[in-house]
C-alpha cells in the first residue's frame, strides 16, 4: 500500500512539474488561462494523494506499534514457558530415577526376606555353627566392567602354576565388594568403593547388603575348557566376571581356618603396600587423604591436602570479588552458531582472570600423586597413581564455567613452586591458527611435557570441546614412560539455564617400557541413568593381558583403587567366573575450596595464586597481560578495550608476517616462519608425529635475566 501511494505521488508530481514548465513558455493569455485551470486540477489530485499517503503511514505506524508490544509479550511468554518446561523435565527425570531406585530397593528387600527365611530353615538343622570374620568369598554382585573393543583385547589365561589372574576375552567384568552397596553401572562399570554413604537411602542399602550372606556352595569349579568355550561363543557380545572381596562371609566351625588366615594375612600385606605408597615421607609435599583398613574398622585420615607455606614467600589467598555485570548472552551467541570458538571475539564477561596457559598449569595441583608414584617400584601400582593424576586434571571443571583467556602468540607462563610443591612448569603459546600451547613441567623425580590444542563448536544448546593433545610422563629412576590423551568436554545450557560441564569419553594410559595399560571410562551424564554423576571407572592391565587393579570414583570428588589378589576357577549362581580383589583404598580426595570461592570465579587456592604478580618473569608472561590484570581488578570495561587493542596488534603483526612471506616468495628467497622461543618443533619419540619439545633454555635465561629473544606482544604503554 505504501509503495503504491509513493509511486502515484511521484507520477502526479512529475506531471505537475511538466505543466508548470509549459506554462512558463506560453505567451498567449488565452492559453495561459486554460493551462492554469489544468494546473489547479493536477495540484488538487497531488494534494489528495499526499493526504492519503500520510493517513496510510499513520495507520501503519499505529498497527506496527500495537503488534510490536504483542510480539514482545509473546516472546517473553515463550522464554518463560521454556524455562518452566525445562524445570519440569528435570523434576520428572529426578522423580523417575528415585522411583527406579525405590523399586530396586523393594525388590532387593523382597529377595532378602526370602533368603533369610531359607537361611533360618537351614540354620535350624545345623548345630554349633560359628561365624568368622574371615576375608573370603562373597556372591553379592555390585559393579560391572565392560572391556573396550579389539583395541584392548584381553584373553582368558589360567595355568596350573599361576591362578592369580583371570581376564576375559574382550568382555564384561562384574566386580563384587560386600561392604559397598552403591551400584554403579555403565559401559565401563566398576563397583563403588564408598564405604560411608551420604544419604539415608544409601545407608539402608548398605545395611541390606551386609545382612545378605550366601552359602559358599553356590560356587562350583569351572574348568579351563568351559571358560575358553564361553569366551569363544561370546566374543562379540562379551561376558561378565564376578569379583569378590575377602570379607564378611560365614563358615561352618568344622571348616579349616588355616588357609583362610593365611590368605587374609597375604591380602593384608598386599594392601599395606598401597598404604605405604599413599603416605608422604617428604614434608615439603602436600598430603593426601588416606583410607586406612584394620579388620572391619574403616577410618579416614583427616589430613586433607594442605600446602606447605614457604618461609620465603607468603602467597595470596584471595582475589577481588567478581563484579555483577549483566549481559545479554543471546545477542552475542546468535551470530556464533557453527563457527570456530577461537575465531569469535568475546568480551571478558565470559572469562576468568586466567589464561589457558595458567589453566593448564593448574592441572598439576595434585602433583603429589606423581611424587608418590615415583617412590613405587611396582610399575602396575605406579600406573594406578598416574591414572588417578590424569583424572584429577578435571577436578575443578564441575563448577568452573568461565573460559580462560586465549593466549597471544608467543605468550608464556612460568610457575616455579619447587620450594613448596616440588615442581616447576613453563608453558608457551606456540601457534595461533590453530591455537596450540606447549608445556614442560619437571620435578626431581619425574618429568612431564605435553602439547595441547583443541577444536570447539557451538551447537546452540551446548559447546563441544574436542582436545587434540598428548601428554608424556617419565620417571627417570625406573625409565617408565607413560602417555595419554584427554577426553571430550561439553558445556551445557549455553543459552537457557545454569551452565554445567561434563567430561566424557575413554582414556588409555600406556607404559611404553613395560607394555602395561590403564583403560579409563568417563561416563557421560544422563538424566535417566542410575549412575552417579561424573563417574569414572578403570582397569589396570599388565603386559600379559591380566587385570591387576580396578579403579572407581568420580572425577570431581575422589578415586579409589582395588587390587586383584586372586582369580578363582569358580562360578557363582549366575554362571559367571569369579575374580577376587583386596580391600579398596582411597588414592585421591579433592581438596576443599577456599571460603567464598563462588565470588572468586570458583577458583581453588592454587588457581588464586597463579596470576599473583611475580618478579623477574619473562616480559611475555601471562601475569603481565594488561587486559587480564584489569579484569582481575574488576575493571571490565577497560579490560574489554585493552583486549581489543591486543588482538588488533596481534592481527597487524600477523598481516605483516604474511606480507613478508609473499615478498620473499616473489623474490625467490626463503622465508623463515614464526618459531617459538622456548620450544622447538621436532618428532615425538613415541607417536612419530610433530611435537614441540622444551629447549631447556628458559630457566638459564631467567637466572641471567636475558629476555632479548622475547617478542613484544603486549601494549607499549
Amino acid at each position: 500500500m505504501m509503495i503504491c501511494c509513493s509511486e502515484v505521488v511521484h507520477k502526479k508530481g512529475l506531471a505537475l512539474q511538466r505543466v508548470l514548465s509549459e506554462l512558463e513558455k506560453m505567451e498567449n493569455p488565452s492559453e495561459i488561462l486554460s493551462k492554469t485551470k489544468e494546473i489547479n486540477e493536477r495540484a488538487i489530485h497531488y494534494r489528495l494523494k499526499i493526504t492519503h499517503m500520510i493517513n496510510s503511514s499513520v495507520e501503519y505506524y499505529t498497527v506496527a506499534q500495537t503488534y510490536n508490544q504483542k510480539m514482545g509479550k509473546i516472546l517473553q511468554h515463550e522464554s518463560q514457558t521454556k524455562v518452566i518446561l525445562q524445570d519440569l523435565i528435570e523434576q520428572l527425570a529426578t522423580q523417575q530415577s528415585h522411583l527406579e531406585e525405590r523399586a530396586i530397593k523393594q525388590q532387593n528387600m523382597s529377595n532378602l526376606m526370602s533368603r533369610r527365611d531359607h537361611q533360618r530353615s537351614d540354620l535350624d538343622q545345623i548345630e554349633d555353627e560359628e561365624f568368622y570374620d574371615a576375608q573370603e568369598h562373597t556372591t553379592s554382585t555390585e559393579f560391572v566392567v565392560t572391556f573396550p573393543g579389539k583395541a584392548h583385547r584381553i584373553y582368558s589365561t589360567v595355568s596350573s602354576t599361576d591362578q592369580n589372574d583371570l581376564v576375559p576375552k574382550n568382555h564384561d567384568l562384574i566386580l563384587k565388594n560386600d561392604d559397598k552397596q552403591e551400584t554403579l553401572d555403565s559401559e565401563l562399570r566398576i563397583g563403588t568403593i564408598d564405604h560411608k554413604s551420604s544419604s539415608p537411602m544409601d545407608n539402608s542399602a548398605l545395611e541390606m547388603s551386609k545382612s545378605i550372606s550366601k552359602d559358599e556352595s553356590t560356587e562350583e569349579d569351572l574348568p579351563d575348557d568351559d571358560i575358553n568355550s564361553l569366551s569363544e561363543d561370546t566374543e562379540q557380545n562379551g561376558f561378565e566376571i564376578d569379583v569378590v572381596t575377602r570379607k564378611s562371609i560365614c563358615y561352618d566351625k568344622d571348616e579349616s581356618n588355616t588357609k583362610i588366615e593365611n590368605k587374609t594375612a597375604n591380602n593384608k600385606q598386599s594392601d599395606d603396600n598401597l598404604d605405604d605408597s599413599c603416605d608422604v615421607s617428604d614434608d615439603q609435599r602436600p598430603k593426601t587423604l588416606l583410607l586406612k583398613s584394620d579388620g572391619d574398622d574403616q577410618s579416614l585420615s583427616t589430613s586433607l591436602s594442605t600446602t606447605v607455606k614457604s618461609n620465603s614467600r607468603q602467597r595470596r589467598t584471595s582475589i577481588p570479588v567478581r563484579p555483577n555485570h549483566s549481559l545479554n548472552l543471546w545477542s552475542i551467541m546468535k551470530n556464533c552458531i557453527g563457527k570456530e570458538l577461537t575465531k569469535i571475539p568475546m568480551p571478558v564477561n565470559f572469562n576468568e582472570p586466567l589464561s589457558m596457559l595458567q589453566r593448564m598449569t593448574e592441572e598439576f595441583e595434585y602433583a603429589d600423586l606423581l611424587h608418590k608414584a615415583a617412590k613405587i617400584a611396582d610399575p602396575l601400582e605406579q600406573m594406578v597413581f598416574v591414572a588417578v593424576f590424569s583424572i584429577t586434571c578435571y577436578a575443578t571443571t564441575s563448577n568452573r564455567t568461565n573460559k580462560p583467556f586465549n593466549p597471544l602468540l608467543g605468550e608464556t607462563y612460568e610457575c616455579d613452586r619447587s620450594d613448596d610443591l616440588g615442581w616447576r612448569c613453563i608453558s608457551e603459546q606456540v601457534s595461533h591458527h590453530p591455537p596450540m600451547l606447549a608445556q614442560y613441567c619437571d620435578s626431581k623425580d619425574w618429568i612431564c611435557w605435553r602439547e595441547f590444542a583443541m577444536t570447539s563448536k557451538f551447537r546452540g544448546k551446548y559447546l563441544l570441546i574436542n582436545p587434540l593433545d598428548i601428554t608424556h610422563l617419565i620417571f627417570p629412576a625406573s625409565g617408565n614412560h607413560y602417555t595419554w590423551r584427554k577426553v571430550n568436554t561439553t558445556v551445557n545450557n549455553i543459552i537457557v539455564g545454569k551452565l554445567w560441564v561434563d567430561n566424557h569419553g575413554e582414556m588409555t594410559i600406556t607404559n611404553h617400557k613395560t607394555g602395561d595399560i590403564c583403560h579409563l571410562n568417563f561416563v557421560a551424564y544422563s538424566y535417566f541413568s542410575r549412575d552417579i554423576p561424573r563417574k569414572v571407572t578403570g582397569l589396570v592391565v599388565s603386559k600379559d593381558e591380566k587385570i591387576k587393579w580396578v579403579l572407581n570414583g568420580t572425577w570431581d570428588n575422589k578415586m579409589e583403587a582395588c587390587k586383584v589378589v586372586n582369580t578363582k576357577q569358580l562360578i557363582s549362581k549366575n554362571s559367571k567366573p569369579l575374580v577376587e580383589t583386596g580391600t579398596p583404598k582411597l588414592i585421591w580426595k579433592r581438596r576443599m575450596q577456599p571460603a567464598k570461592c563462588e565470588k572468586m570465579y570458583n577458583m581453588t587456592e592454587l588457581a588464586i595464586q597463579l596470576n599473583e604478580p611475580e618478579e623477574n618473569v619473562a616480559p611475555t608472561d601471562s601475569r603481565l597481560r594488561p587486559d587480564q590484570r584489569l579484569m582481575e581488578e574488576g575493571k571490565w570495561d577497560d579490560a574489554n578495550i585493552v583486549k581489543n587493542k591486543l588482538e588488533e596488534k596481534q592481527r597487524a603483526t600477523r598481516r605483516k608476517r604474511e606480507e613478508e612471506a609473499e615478498t620473499r616468495a616473489t623474490e625467490g628467497q626463503p622465508y623463515v616462519p614464526y618459531e617459538p622461543v622456548w620450544f622447538k618443533k621436532t618428532v615425538d619419540p613415541i607417536t612419530g608425529n610433530p611435537v614441540h619439545m622444551f629447549t631447556e633454555e628458559y630457566w638459564a635465561c631467567k637466572a641471567r635475566q636475558d629476555w632479548s629473544r622475547c617478542p613484544n606482544i603486549f601494549l607499549d604503554n
